[in-house]
């Protein structure tokens, strides 16, 4: 038999694992394992839309396929940030649904960014990653993070990252 926790990946249960008692704080759920998605969350859930800022755009770093971009005026707007290297396949493989995304939703007010974040010297040659944005055929905004400055603003941590 197996259990799943919603808080890491399946685990085997044995005979060995303490005989669950109920928890006050998570009366639906034993002790062994409360599961947070069940607990009693004071105050809400979700943060209203209002309440979530993305940081700024730093100043002065390159843009390929647009002028620089301001994250304050993209008022109204759903904003999907896409962290990726043109040196990793795993990134250079969801660039095509994320290249459809822009054609398909522009209109309706969705604005595909995407950062690219070099972990290798190549990524970090702007011609390179001019080319490759031509050659991978995207016309949606890209913008250089050499320096992992927007990187470390969103505490991303691998590639490619969403937000």
């Amino acid at each position: 038999m197996r259990s799943v926790s919603s808080a890491g990946p399946i685990v085997p249960r044995s005979s060995s694992d303490p005989v669950p008692t109920p928890s006050p704080s998570c009366p639906s759920q034993t002790q062994t394992p409360c599961r947070a998605s069940e607990a009693t969350i004071p105050g809400p859930v979700k943060p209203q839309s209002d309440d979530i800022a993305a940081p700024l755009f730093p100043r002065g770093l390159t843009w390929v396929n647009t002028a620089p971009l301001r994250m304050d005026k993209q008022i109204r707007r759903t904003v999907l940030i896409d962290f990726w290297d043109f040196c990793r396949p795993s990134s250079v493989r969801t660039l095509p649904y994320l290249q459809a995304w822009h054609e398909r939703y522009e209109q309706h007010g969705l604005r595909v960014i995407s950062v690219h974040a070099p972990g290798y010297p190549p990524g970090a040659d702007e011609e390179a990653v001019a080319a490759a944005v031509a050659r991978l055929g995207l016309t949606h905004p890209v913008m250089l993070d050499t320096q992992h400055e927007l990187w470390m603003e969103y505490g991303n941590q691998g590639w490619p990252a969403r937000y």
